[in-house]
């Protein structure tokens, strides 16, 4: 599963959560994204896998995407997430624990051993979907 992102400082979350979930990104710079990049512009192919970094999103959007990478990552069946919140003052921590403990997709969290960044990045248990 690819993505093609371009990076931008101009985006809507709207546009974020519908790219990771039909796994097509193109931001453009102050425009609207769609799913094949124009002529002579560069993208980047992205995967959706077992890790996402939250360094990339704006922290007032992390519980929307993080929910939305959950459930993804359920329907693809990645069963083991590493989701990189960073070490900070515990803010972004705090929304992950709190989608994650919201979420139907997931059968349990919890902080990231040492050699995994320990508290600045949590790993959970996804519960697969078997239909997807």
């Amino acid at each position: 599963m690819h993505a093609i992102a371009k990076l931008s400082r101009f985006w809507t979350i709207d546009q974020l959560i519908g790219a990771i979930i039909s796994h097509k990104i193109l931001i453009m710079e102050g425009a609207e994204a769609s799913e094949d990049p124009s002529e002579g512009e560069k993208a980047i192919e992205i995967s959706i896998g077992p890790e996402i970094d939250l360094h990339t999103f704006p922290p007032k959007h992390v519980g929307e995407i993080v929910e939305a990478y959950v459930e993804e990552c359920s329907r693809l069946n990645i069963e083991r997430v590493r989701i990189v919140h960073g070490k900070g003052v515990g803010n972004l921590r705090r929304t992950v624990h709190s989608v994650l403990s919201k979420s139907p997709h997931v059968q349990s969290f919890g902080l990231a051993s040492e050699a995994e960044g320990s508290w600045g990045a949590t790993i959970a248990f996804i519960q697969s979907n078997n239909d997807g």
